[in-house]
């Protein structure tokens, strides 16, 4: 690339679109148009300012992929920013927006245009597109051109394919209830004899829990994204392994292997070792305000409850990112998947034991099976963590792959990643180490299975009465 186009493309790149600071940016309003994360926004408009350094080098008509076409037409709504500042100050010429005429022809030539410039891309840029943000033509000229503008305070968004799921998974199981009574004109299952009925509502109750274990996955989106581009830090790593009780855990992991906190002569008490320095994390900064402390669930629940306020914003943008579910969407999803147990039990086994009783027969067996399997039920259904997506179970796995030589204390004791190390594996990792001694302070000890036991946030370590290892044990 020639230095002329170096510069050219730097201030293409460089360039603020709002100009300004302002209450609503372009990024947050063309994400909440479009229904996007702010990470994938961000990316967009990045890929929107490379297309517009194509359309003025390239020497050819450029085509744009669906999502850059809608950054280019919000930019348009912003008449100055772009007629002004972009195109006069910065392109220093127009760049007009020239919608298809429509009809077979004018689709054959939007076709072959979008190929050349995903040929013009690479070549530009030393490489491929990002197929996130330019898909394929066939994709690019098929579904995509089905984007609709819908007002989501009238109107509920869902996603078609995990309706199609749970329908169909629906429609089969009421196929196979419909064709297990055979031709006879159906059997009432309250008609059974005792031992009958028993083995029905065992086999209901085994139906039920595989419904809503289905249902549940499906519900727990947005899915994995092949060649997802988002990085973890230490921090968001550790809330996602096992929430704000491993993150704090991680914290002090982190502060005992850089010299800014050491375990005392009697092994109870963190004490800090100097200064606070400027070049740390909120949440770092949280833990060493709160030093010295000792290992007692009283004296360190005012450090947890700084490090969750210092960590709140993250797990805002975490929700917003589709990483986490926000606790709301993790109790829909609950009711949700519960809904088959409760059918079962509410039109099967309550109907039968109202009838034996009012009959004066004997109902032990239905009573215990019904409380027996239905808490047994209810708890497979609802057994691992609700926290995390499918993308942030993907982003946590790829996470623990990538960082797979931590779990040797002599690959991160070099490296001062004792954070992500903790944050990924618990405090096992400690073990043999120069900090070793923390591993023992700890008040509850972890390791990578810890990690993804008994879920959520309400605490598995001190409990109430701490929260030190909140959801220390919980994951996904």
């Amino acid at each position: 690339m020639s230095p002329d186009r170096s510069e050219l493309l730097a201030r293409v790149l460089a360039f603020d679109i709002d100009g300004d600071e302002v209450a609503l940016p372009f990024a947050a309003r063309l994400a909440r148009e479009q229904g996007w994360s702010r990470t994938h926004t961000d990316r967009v408009i990045e890929e929107y300012k490379r297309y517009v350094f194509l359309a003025v080098t390239a020497g050819i008509t450029v085509c744009p992929s669906e999502d850059v076409d809608a950054a280019w037409h919000m930019h348009l709504t912003y008449t100055k920013s772009y007629w002004k500042r972009f195109c006069g100050e910065v392109l220093g010429r127009p760049l007009h927006h020239e919608p298809t005429k429509g009809g077979p022809a004018e689709g054959a030539k939007h076709f072959a245009m979008y190929a050349e410039t995903l040929t013009a891309y690479r070549e530009a840029f030393g490489r491929a597109a990002p197929a996130n943000i330019w898909p394929a033509g066939n994709e690019r000229f098929g579904d995509d051109t089905r984007h609709r503008v819908v007002n989501v305070a009238r109107n509920w968004v869902i996603p078609k394919a995990p309706v199609k799921r749970v329908a169909q998974l629906t429609a089969a199981f009421v196929l196979i209830a419909l064709a297990v009574p055979g031709c006879n004109g159906g059997v009432n299952p309250f008609e059974l004899k005792n031992k009958e009925f028993l083995t029905t509502l065992g086999c209901a109750l085994v139906a039920a829990v595989c419904i809503g274990r289905v249902v549940r996955s499906v519900m727990r989106t947005p899915d994995a994204i092949p060649d997802d581009e988002y990085q973890l830090d230490w921090e968001q790593t550790a809330y996602l392994a096992g929430g704000a009780g491993r993150l704090m855990t991680a914290a002090v992991a982190r502060l005992v292997g850089r010299d800014l906190a050491h375990v005392g002569d009697d092994g109870k008490r963190l004490i800090r070792t100097g200064p606070i320095p400027d070049d740390i994390s909120s949440v770092e900064r949280a833990v060493l305000q709160g030093l010295p402390v000792s290992n007692d669930a009283a004296s360190l629940k005012p450090i947890q409850q700084a490090v969750d306020a210092a960590f709140a914003r993250n797990v805002e943008r975490l929700e917003e990112e589709g990483i986490t579910i926000p606790k709301g969407r993790q109790v829909l999803i609950a009711f949700t998947s519960l809904m088959p147990l409760a059918v079962v039990l509410l039109c099967l086994s309550l109907p039968r034991l109202l009838m034996g009783l009012d009959a004066k027969k004997p109902v032990e067996y239905l009573v215990a099976t019904s409380i027996v399997g239905g808490v047994f039920s209810l708890l497979i259904v609802l057994a691992g963590s609700g926290r995390l997506s499918h993308r942030g179970r993907a982003l946590l796995a790829e996470q623990k792959e990538r960082c797979d030589p931590l779990r040797a204390g002599t690959r991160w004791e070099n490296s001062g990643d004792a954070g992500m190390a903790v944050a990924l594996f618990g405090t096992a990792v400690l073990a043999g180490t120069a900090i070793a001694p923390l591993q023992t302070w700890y008040p509850r000890q972890t390791n990578e299975a810890s990690s993804g036991g008994c879920g959520g946030s309400s605490g598995c370590g001190v409990g109430a009465a701490g929260g030190w290892m909140r959801g220390g044990c919980g994951g996904d």
